[in-house]
């Protein structure tokens, strides 16, 4: 089965209405691929990949903590919350810095973990309410209860997780001079 033909013109056989397959132009003695730009996510897929990995253990290390001390009635839902958030937040940086942006400037350490303290800081904010908010709302079956406010937990940093990889990516894990993501697509050179 041969791809459908379009009638040349002027510009020959392998001009503009040369018939395409699988992104290579036919229709010459020789095939040359189409170059196209690849897209931000399919640039960066490792590291989403490694940023969901990071993600699905500092989100395990929270809830664990979280279940724990609010399911054994050792904490509030408020300061269960806030514990499990800086319970996961230290995965989540050791990960983030060594794993996830390894190429990542290294000259100000301090300035950059203050500043990713900062963004959990603000997560931790928006948990805290939102769990407590779930927990004063919700059915007082004690699996019930607990089950609305673990989802309303994670939920919250369901929502954030995209903001907060486009924080890390542009502005807490540059590259020193914009180079060396090892994620993106590169010409190799002729």
């Amino acid at each position: 089965m041969s791809a459908p033909t379009r009638s040349p013109t002027a510009e020959g056989a392998r001009g503009r209405f040369a018939p395409l397959r699988l992104g290579r132009r036919v229709g010459g003695p020789r095939e040359q691929p189409v170059r196209r730009r690849p897209g931000w996510l399919r640039a960066h897929r490792g590291r989403v990949g490694r940023y969901a990995l990071t993600s699905v253990v500092a989100t395990g290390v929270s809830e664990a903590t979280l279940l724990e001390l609010y399911g054994a009635h050792l904490l509030g839902a408020s300061a269960a919350a806030v514990a499990a958030s800086a319970a996961g937040v230290i995965p989540s940086y050791l990960l983030s810095r060594y794993w996830i942006w390894p190429e990542a400037d290294r000259h100000r350490p301090g300035r950059q973990a203050l500043a990713f303290w900062v963004v959990a800081l603000i997560s931790l904010g928006l948990s805290t309410l939102l769990t407590g908010m779930a927990a004063a709302n919700s059915p007082s079956g004690h699996l019930t209860h607990l089950a609305v406010v673990g989802v309303a937990y994670v939920g919250t940093y369901g929502v954030l997780w995209v903001a907060k990889f486009a924080v890390y990516q542009r502005y807490l894990f540059r590259t020193v001079g914009g180079l060396g993501d090892s994620d993106a697509v590169s010409v190799p050179p002729r």
